[in-house]
């Protein structure tokens, strides 16, 4: 049997866009093993219009970074749920 692997997830949507810049809604979510979502955060940012994909990647990743403890704050509340349900 395959482990249960969790999903998290740094999508970005362009919103708007000009020569120089990109205002970019990013979405942020962690699925449970089943799909379900456990958490989900947006919010927006300006970023280069030309950026590389090497950039683009390092965009992703810091978002995550960025929204860590609101990670760690769904994880925590996913735990509690399952310690509810076993009790």
């Amino acid at each position: 049997r395959a482990p249960a692997v969790w999903k998290l997830q740094a999508r970005r949507r362009l919103v708007s866009e000009n020569r120089v810049t990109q205002r970019v809604e990013w979405a942020i979510e962690l699925s449970r093993p089943n799909g379900s979502s456990a958490g989900r955060n947006l919010y927006s940012s300006v970023i280069p219009a030309h950026a590389s994909p090497d950039t683009q990647r390092a965009l992703a990743l810091a978002a995550a970074s960025i929204n860590a403890d609101l990670v760690i704050g769904w994880l925590n509340s996913e735990r509690e749920r399952v310690l509810a349900l076993t009790r």
